[in-house]
């Protein structure tokens, strides 16, 4: 994984682009260090985050329990995206 660097819902400091947080953060983050890339395209990287978030996910994966955002970051602007 590239260190880039994000915050937690703590506060806290993590150089990378793709981290987890939480119960079952440590397989989570075993299981995205296998398969992120960061030249995926933005699509591969939601499928890779939706399969990371499966398998510590307790019941059924739907749209009334699962949100995803997306942060982008261009020489202009951060833009932020809600699906």
């Amino acid at each position: 994984m590239e260190r880039q660097g994000a915050h937690g819902v703590s506060g806290s400091y993590f150089p990378w682009r793709a981290t987890a947080i939480g119960r079952n953060a440590s397989s989570a983050k075993q299981f995205l260090e296998k398969r992120y890339n960061p030249e995926m395209e933005l699509e591969d990287a939601i499928h890779t985050a939706l399969l990371t978030l499966k398998e510590g996910f307790e019941g059924e994966m739907t749209a009334d329990t699962v949100e995803i955002g997306i942060i982008a970051y261009s020489s202009h602007a951060i833009v932020a995206y809600r699906l």
